[in-house]
Formats: C-alpha cells, sequence, structure tokens
C-alpha cells in the first residue's frame, strides 16, 4: 500500500507574481532611471569641468581681474582659424597674469577675514551663509584673526575649506 501522502498540484507549481507584460514594464522603467540618472551624471562631470576651467575667482562672483570683475566683451573679429590679410587682426589669445594663477591677483581684491561682513564672506568659495555667520560670531567673541590659518579654529573649516580659502583672504 503507499504512504497515504498525496502530493498538492498546487504546490509543485511555482506561483507567478507577475506576466511577461508586467515584467517588461519593470525593465523599461528601470532602463529610463538608469538613462536619467547617466544623463545627470554627465551633466554634472561637463559642469565641473567648466569650473576648472574658469579664471579664478570668476565662479564665487569675486572680481578675476582689475575692470572691477566685470567680464571682457567678446570681439567680433574674426576666429584665428580665419585667415586674415590684415596685420591689425593678430591674435590676442594669450591670458593676463592675473587669470594665470590666483597667487598673482592683486591684493586690492583679497577679502579680509576681520572686516568682511556675512555677505562678502558668503561669496567665499566653501563658505554658505552658516558658515560665514559662524566666522562672524568667532571674531566677535575671539576677537581679530591674527593670520588666516586661525580660521580652522571656526566649527565647519577643516584643511580643504582652508587650502581654497587661502589665496582669496586675508587678515590684516
Amino acid at each position: 500500500m503507499g504512504t497515504g501522502v498525496v502530493a498538492n498540484p498546487r504546490l509543485r507549481r511555482t506561483p507567478v507574481l507577475f506576466g511577461p507584460v508586467q515584467a517588461v514594464a519593470v525593465i523599461l522603467l528601470l532602463l529610463v532611471a538608469l538613462s536619467a540618472s547617466l544623463t545627470m551624471l554627465v551633466s554634472q562631470a561637463a559642469h565641473y569641468a567648466g569650473l576648472r576651467e574658469e579664471p579664478a575667482g570668476t565662479a564665487t562672483g569675486l572680481p578675476s581681474s582689475t575692470n572691477g570683475g566685470q567680464k571682457e566683451p567678446r570681439s567680433s573679429s574674426p576666429s584665428p582659424s580665419t585667415p586674415s590679410s590684415d596685420a591689425s587682426d593678430a591674435p590676442t589669445a594669450a591670458p593676463s597674469s592675473s587669470l594665470a594663477s590666483p597667487s598673482a591677483s592683486p591684493t586690492s581684491t583679497l577679502v579680509d577675514i576681520n572686516t568682511a561682513d556675512e555677505t562678502q564672506l558668503d561669496a567665499l568659495p566653501g563658505i554658505g551663509p552658516a558658515l560665514a555667520r559662524r566666522i562672524v560670531e568667532y571674531r566677535a567673541s575671539h576677537g581679530r584673526f591674527s593670520s588666516v590659518d586661525q580660521l580652522l579654529e571656526v566649527s565647519g573649516i577643516g584643511e580643504k575649506t582652508l587650502a581654497k580659502l587661502r589665496p582669496l583672504v586675508t587678515a590684516s
């Protein structure tokens, strides 16, 4: 005779949670999410590359040259690849020394951390409104900064932020 155990046909079959149409819909949804993610990644990379190519100070709103921070007008002269018979249209592509390196900028563009208000400090890279407020509060409670390195004592400023700020600020 037998053991008396009869297998239930429902238990042998794997249950299907969704059909092929739903599976295709899920795959398409995942592909859209992936493409959106990749699009944002490429956009951010292009934006980051553009920031790295800008002259020092232009991304922060600080003046980058002696003309008061105004952008130089683009000339309507032909591009260097266009042949020109006039000698006065010589290309002037050499960058000025104040744009080439942040250390060559005139001292008048440096922000004095002992006299700057919150809006001036907020314009610096890596400094937001909250950190600018903390710098002003630190200065009010501890007195004038004796050096730029003393900014490390302000909560929220680390070595990386200080490295960004060093060429842009002074403590006089």
